[in-house]
């Protein structure tokens, strides 16, 4: 609520963005204008808040639209208002969280229905492209997924393509609105969701790289990366070796390294 990105000199004036239509109070279910930002900064800073971006939003339907691109949800484990875990069988509208955690994939589709894009390229973006991507990066089970064909992991959704859409929102206690035209869901061979209703099964198992005795990916070298990947004459910044990119100071006896042409 009281990020600094926030205040109208840098959120109106700098990004050009009009409160009522970017500020959105989950908890009052309402957009906030300038003033009761303001306020409400001022009586609880911790208050949390949505924040739209309109920038991004005309992004959306090239999205939708780009080969081998793949849709994550970065979904949140079920946690109630109070912070704790919710049971397998709590009540939707307890969940507290992000709504991508119920909706993303019917969005995908429903998105992918108002904007035209074939079904099968949507369904590709969703189950295909990620099980390839995985597989081809050494993870053989899943190899065996992002497919119907004989042989293939029974992973299954059957679903309306012309009703299936996302219910949950930011509002309070809608966050993990479950998606509808969705009637079955099999994992692994069982049923999980039948009638769309959810059952009380967990068949899916853990998905892994296969244990080795030596790992197969070697650290990146600050100076080759540098070397092959940009361009220039000019001294490579000097960096520390723990990988939180810490720029050596100026008097430090490390020598900068030049690039060599």
């Amino acid at each position: 609520m009281s990020a600094d990105f926030l205040r109208p000199e840098i959120w109106e004036e700098t990004y050009g963005n009009v409160y009522e239509e970017t500020i959105y109070d989950p908890v009052g279910d309402s957009f906030l204008d300038k003033e009761a930002y303001e306020n409400l900064v001022a009586e609880d800073p911790g208050h949390t808040v949505v924040v739209f971006m309109p920038t991004r939003k005309q992004w959306l339907p090239y999205w939708l639209q780009i080969p081998h691109m793949t849709v994550a949800t970065d979904a949140m484990a079920g946690v109630g208002e109070d912070g704790e875990l919710l049971a397998w069988d709590a009540d939707y509208e307890s969940y507290a969280g992000h709504p991508r955690t119920a909706g993303a994939k019917a969005k995908t589709l429903r998105l992918g229905r108002e904007h035209d894009v074939p079904l099968m390229f949507s369904l590709a973006q969703l189950s295909y492209w990620p099980a390839k991507h995985l597989g081809d990066a050494g993870i053989d089970d899943m190899k065996e997924r992002g497919r119907v064909q004989v042989g293939s992991v029974a992973d299954l959704t059957l679903f309306d393509p012309e009703t299936v859409t996302d219910n949950s929102t930011y509002k309070h206690g809608e966050n993990g609105l479950p998606s509808t035209g969705i009637p079955y869901v099999i994992v692994n061979g069982t049923v999980v969701v039948e009638d769309s209703e959810l059952l009380s099964v967990k068949p899916g198992q853990p998905i892994r790289y296969p244990i080795e005795d030596e790992g197969r990916f070697v650290p990146i070298d600050t100076r080759e990366w540098i070397e092959e990947h940009t361009i220039g004459d000019g001294p490579i910044p000097r960096t520390d070796d723990t990988g939180a990119g810490t720029v050596i100071p100026e008097d430090s006896e490390t020598p900068p390294f030049p690039h060599e042409h």
